[in-house]
C-alpha cells in the first residue's frame, strides 16, 4: 500500500497469510491484524506509517475471545517515525512469535496499554516472543517497550536485516512498488 488514508494492509479473522508486503506512508497503522487471525507473514517492509508499524490485537470487545489471534512473523522491517511503536500489542494481543524484526528511527519498540489486562496475561504467559529485534538510530526518548509487567524478556535484542536490507528498501521490492 502507498499513502493510504487508513491502515495500509488489514487482516480480520481468517487464515490467509501474507508474504512480501510493503506499506509506505499509511495514514494509520501500516499492517493491522485482529479478530482471531490465524495467518502468518514474512518479508514485510514498512516505512513512515502514522501510527503503529504493526498493530496486532485479539478482539476489541473481548480480549479473551476465541479463536485467539495467533501468528508467526519473520523478516520484518519498520522504519520510523511511528507514533505507536514498531509493534502495538493490544486488545488481548494474542500469541505472536516474531523473528528477525529490524527497526530504524523509532522511539518505542513494543507498545502495550497498561490497562490491557488480557494482553498483560498473554505476555506473562510467554505468548509474545520477539527474537532477535534490532533498534538502529533510535529516536530521542527511545524505549524497547512501555510494558510495565514482570516479564521483560519477550524482546531479545540482536542483529538482523529484517525484510532483507535493514532500513533500505529490500531488493525483492524493486520494480513493482511505489515510494521506495
Amino acid at each position: 500500500s502507498y499513502q493510504g488514508g487508513d491502515d495500509g494492509i488489514e487482516f480480520f479473522g481468517g487464515t490467509v497469510s501474507g508474504d512480501y508486503l510493503v506499506s509506505i506512508g499509511s495514514g494509520d497503522d501500516s499492517i493491522d491484524f485482529a479478530d482471531g487471525w490465524q495467518g502468518n507473514g514474512s518479508f514485510w517492509y514498512i516505512k513512515d506509517g502514522a501510527k503503529a508499524g504493526i498493530e496486532g490485537s485479539n478482539n476489541g470487545d473481548d480480549g479473551n475471545a476465541s479463536p485467539v489471534t495467533t501468528t508467526t512473523l519473520s523478516n520484518i522491517t519498520v522504519v520510523g517515525p511511528v507514533t505507536e511503536g514498531a509493534l502495538y500489542f493490544k486488545e488481548g494481543g494474542g500469541s505472536f512469535t516474531i523473528t528477525n524484526f529490524y527497526t530504524d528511527a523509532i522511539d518505542l519498540g513494543v507498545k502495550v496499554k497498561d490497562t490491557d489486562a488480557e494482553a498483560a496475561v498473554r505476555i506473562e504467559n510467554g505468548d509474545l516472543s520477539i527474537n532477535p529485534m534490532q533498534f538502529d538510530n533510535p529516536a530521542a526518548g527511545f524505549e524497547i517497550t512501555d510494558y510495565i509487567g514482570a516479564n521483560q524478556s519477550f524482546v531479545v535484542e540482536g542483529p538482523t536485516s529484517g525484510a532483507g536490507n535493514g532500513a533500505a528498501a529490500p531488493s525483492w521490492a524493486s520494480g513493482w512498488t511505489s515510494g521506495l
